[in-house]
């Protein structure tokens, strides 16, 4: 639109994989629907909610393929979910913060192509009162 302000939607993880998803037809342009999202904004912050650097790369593989430079930031949760019915594997809650940072500088060192623009937090907050290590309390 020539604006200043950029424009870029969280996307789930599977909008590239799923049933619903791999094969959408837009414009004349059949593709997974991660596709269509990234070409219509400035950038898509993948909610990419797995606790290991493996899964994490695994899972925006094909966003950070395809996108331009600076365009897929990762999203990774940190909240304790216990309770909520989701997969521990979800977040870092129960790992901790140390066991967190060394998958994400994984993650960094793993990440090479110009579209990965970085990691963001799911909840600030979480991350705030973070155990260090598991079982742990927060350290700010």
């Amino acid at each position: 639109s020539g604006q200043q302000l950029l424009v870029g939607p969280a996307i789930p993880f599977w909008f590239d994989s799923s049933d619903c998803c791999t094969a959408i037809t837009w414009h004349g342009k059949t593709a997974p629907l991660s596709d269509h999202v990234q070409d219509l904004t400035d950038y898509v912050s993948l909610m990419d909610y797995t606790d290991t650097a493996s899964g994490i790369i695994a899972r925006a593989s094909h966003e950070i393929a395809y996108g331009a430079p600076q365009s897929v930031v990762i999203g990774v949760e940190s909240k304790d979910l216990s309770g909520t019915g989701d997969p521990e594997t979800v977040t870092f809650y129960e790992e901790g913060r140390v066991y967190m940072e060394s998958e994400l500088d994984k993650v960094y060192a793993a990440e090479t192509s110009t579209a990965f623009a970085g990691i963001a937090m799911h909840h600030y907050g979480s991350l705030l009162v973070l155990p260090h290590v598991p079982g742990g309390r927060a350290v700010p």
